[in-house]
């Protein structure tokens, strides 16, 4: 699926989902001169609108470039992980 900024606003301003838990662990950025690369996980746990349970882990990876002295991400990727075996 791919979702635009605009997508990601609708959805947050919606509450679409009610997160208890959305953090990032193991990121890492390389930066090169005024680019850097953010990559990551994100773990998502919360339940949505239609009362289903939402538990998820993404890896991420984020392309920011420094203009005018501030950090913009100009684009991004996510794709979910498989589930953990239990």
């Amino acid at each position: 699926i791919i979702t635009t900024k605009a997508d990601d606003i609708r959805d947050a301003r919606a509450h679409a989902i009610e997160f208890t838990t959305f953090h990032n662990e193991d990121m890492k950025v390389r930066v090169y001169g005024n680019v850097a690369i953010v990559t990551g996980r994100t773990i998502l746990q919360g339940k949505a609108k239609d009362g289903s349970v939402v538990d998820v882990e993404v890896q991420f990876t984020d392309t920011v470039v420094l203009e005018g002295g501030r950090w913009r991400i100009v684009a991004g990727h996510v794709s979910r992980l498989k589930p953990k075996p239990v």
